[in-house]
């Protein structure tokens, strides 16, 4: 078989789990608001990690647990998820996964403002072994439509494909200068030639041809 590298319990789940009522239905509604709906949902995390660690073993035998939060510049909201959870038990993953998206969280998503928000989520894991993983990201290789996010004005790179390659390098090249707080980068949605939401964010163009991003 194939082995996992990581393992991901829950997606952005700053929120909760199962947190849009009209969807479920049958599972009711954990979210983050304090109380027992943090606690409800630690209960869940830890049962998935306790899950994923009795089937694969401790972190050194693959790469570990991820924790997947969204709106990764957002370190205060961040720090009270972390602080909320983890006060309540919520132990055993290796990774605290954030989502960073230029077109969602515009310049406070930036790859310049990427090493000090770094240090503030290391700060809130410092001394216990766990690392940040840019868990999604994406950048797009022509000029996003009108209303299809947030982008800084003006794009911190082009929106072009040799922007996008250069956005790409420049992110890594941030995680590498941080290798001891990070620990690597997922793109989002990178087999998408069309991109969605108005935005053509993959690393393949419109006819199939892999674009700078990937060499």
């Amino acid at each position: 078989g194939t082995p996992p590298a990581l393992v991901q319990v829950g997606n952005e789940i700053s929120d909760g789990l199962l947190w849009d009522p009209a969807n479920c239905s049958n599972g009711g509604q954990i979210s983050c608001d304090g109380g027992g709906h943090y606690d409800n949902m630690v209960r869940l995390l830890q049962a998935g990690i306790n899950g994923v660690r009795a089937v694969m073993g401790p972190p050194e035998q693959y790469g570990g647990v991820v924790l997947h939060l969204a709106n990764g510049q957002n370190t205060d909201q961040v720090a009270t998820w972390y602080r909320e959870a983890t006060s309540r038990g919520l132990s055993g993953f290796d990774h605290l996964g954030i989502s960073y998206y230029q077109r969602w969280g515009g310049s406070r998503c930036g790859v310049a403002a990427l090493p000090a928000q770094l240090a503030a989520l290391a700060a809130l894991t410092e001394g216990e072994g766990r690392r940040i993983l840019v868990a999604e990201t994406d950048y797009p290789f022509t000029p996003p439509e009108d209303g299809s996010g947030s982008w800084p004005e003006p794009p911190e790179f082009a929106f072009t494909a040799d922007g996008q390659a250069a956005f790409l390098q420049a992110i890594l090249d941030v995680l590498r200068a941080n290798a001891t707080r990070s620990s690597g980068l997922f793109w989002w949605g990178a087999e998408l030639r069309q991109g969605y939401s108005g935005a053509r964010t993959g690393l393949w163009d419109t006819s199939g041809q892999e674009l700078p991003a990937v060499r």
